[in-house]
């Protein structure tokens, strides 16, 4: 996105266009596009005024500091996508040494609060500047088969609920 929109007008626009409708329009990092790692989320933050969707899982796996970004950030949040990671896996991910789909079926992402995301810094953090956009729950997984009975991701959604509950 930087060689055509380097000093983020055409994104301003897009969020000036979005404002006139009643719609919030944000900048979501995922893995697998033009904004996945750390530096490409702080580009487009620095050189736009457009949202910023907290996508915690995707956010480490493009190696970000979630907590330090979010403390930089925190005003510019206009949703949570929550989903915790196990940062030994997300890392060889950066590193080249797995796939993506190597790294989901690995159990990278886990429920929040068995990963290695401080959740309790995230939300104080939005707390501290008013947030009260969504926290949207996600548990990335592959399944090859039905899980056995009481596993999966109905069973990692509510212990992630359960946790963001407590916090």
């Amino acid at each position: 996105w930087a060689s055509k929109d380097p000093d983020g007008a055409n994104l301003d626009r897009i969020g000036q266009v979005c404002r006139e409708q009643g719609v919030t329009a944000c900048v979501h990092p995922h893995w697998g596009t033009m904004v996945q790692n750390v530096d490409e989320v702080r580009r487009v933050l620095d050189h736009s005024t457009v949202g910023l969707c907290l996508d915690t899982g995707h956010l480490a796996a493009g190696g970000a500091d979630v907590e330090e970004l979010t403390r930089e950030y925190a005003e510019r949040v206009s949703i949570v996508h929550a989903k915790d990671v196990h940062k030994r896996i997300s890392d060889g991910l950066l590193r080249g040494e797995i796939t993506w789909s190597e790294g989901v079926k690995g159990g990278m992402f886990a429920p929040i609060g068995q990963g290695d995301i401080d959740f309790r810094s995230i939300v104080t953090t939005l707390d501290s500047v008013g947030f009260d956009g969504y926290y949207v729950l996600e548990q990335d997984v592959m399944l090859d088969e039905e899980p056995p009975a009481g596993e999966g991701p109905v069973e990692a959604a509510r212990a992630s609920l359960a946790a963001l509950r407590a916090l």
